[in-house]
């Protein structure tokens, strides 16, 4: 019944699509307050360190002294995992994205971009060290290999535990 009343909508009282809001147009002296702020956003722990002895939850164990493999690592999804598991998995040993160079730009200028993205300011905050913890290999899902190096999968096959895939095709 739901789906027939959304059939049975009249379209011309649909709203047209949204375009991305930029924050410099939100905060502004008018309104000075960071939306961010006002959904509590900015009020992050304070780093600590984790002991190596602390037990944690089974997924955190799960991941404790593992190299993850992530493809799609800067789409949508690939970014919230990868900063949901730096952040939550204190004992991760590390991650390793797959990034293609795109638009110019080399695999690392890409994860640079990724990490200045306000999705990590809580992570920043609370781990301030997870830079060390990630690597990033040059590659492409649609080639051959991957469009590995000799060497990048050399060092995927010798240090790799965990494989997360979540590219998807974008041409």
């Amino acid at each position: 019944m739901a789906m027939d009343l959304h059939r049975d909508a009249d379209k011309s009282e649909c709203l047209p699509p949204r375009e991305k809001v930029n924050l410099n147009e939100i905060v502004t002296e008018k309104y000075p307050i960071n939306p961010y702020e006002l959904l509590g956003e900015n009020k992050f722990g304070a780093p600590r360190l984790i002991p190596e002895s602390e037990v944690g939850s089974p997924i955190q164990e799960f991941f404790r002294d593992s190299t993850v493999f992530i493809t799609g690592g800067t789409g949508f999804m690939g970014k919230t995992l990868t900063e949901k598991l730096l952040r939550s998995c204190p004992h991760l040993r590390r991650i390793i994205l797959l990034v293609r160079p795109k638009k110019g730009k080399t695999s690392n200028e890409r994860l640079e971009e990724l990490f200045d993205d306000v999705l990590f300011l809580r992570l920043k905050t609370e781990v301030p060290h997870f830079r060390d913890k990630v690597a990033v290999v040059d590659g492409d899902v649609s080639a051959s290999n991957l469009g590995l190096s000799v060497s990048d999968r050399t060092l995927l096959t010798d240090t790799v535990n965990v494989v997360l895939h979540g590219a998807a095709t974008v041409r």
